[in-house]
């Protein structure tokens, strides 16, 4: 488990405890448990009760983890699933928007006619291929050597 997923069950377990015991109780207690056994005790966790969870400084992963709790736990109504779907479907689009993945998996096509000029050079800077012979190898060459002055 990294350090970030234990500070972010740390700021969970935080929030938790400001929270009513209505929605507490509606998330299973063994994630209630988990989130309190990893929690990561060196972290502090600075959580305002006055503030809304907008306004908070928190993890992107405490953010994920009560965006999970809300939809499968505190929604009531299949509406209020379905207003959620709709704000995480808009935040998808946000994040598509801010960076475009559709290029992620071409590849440059430049990059290809340098790849075979790469290949070319490195083909002509080859190091030379060096023989291992044998003692008894080297000896025949030698007494041929002498019968052919």
């Amino acid at each position: 488990m990294t350090k970030v997923t234990k500070k972010a069950y740390t700021e969970v377990d935080e929030i938790l405890k400001y929270l009513p015991d209505e929605y507490v109780e509606k998330v299973p207690l063994k994630y209630r448990r988990m989130m309190h056994d990893c929690k990561d005790e060196s972290y502090k966790v600075n959580i305002d009760p006055n503030k809304s969870i907008d306004e908070q400084k928190i993890l992107y992963e405490t953010r994920v983890i009560l965006a999970y709790f809300r939809y499968y736990y505190w929604c009531k109504s299949e509406e209020d699933k379905k207003q959620m779907d709709e704000i995480l479907k808009q935040n998808e689009e946000k994040i598509k928007d801010r960076y475009d993945f559709s290029k992620l998996n071409e590849r440059p096509q430049d990059a290809n006619k340098l790849s075979v000029a790469q290949e070319k050079e490195k083909a002509n800077n080859l190091p030379m291929v060096v023989e291992k012979k044998s003692w008894f190898s080297k000896f025949i060459l030698k007494i041929k050597n002498i019968f052919k002055k």
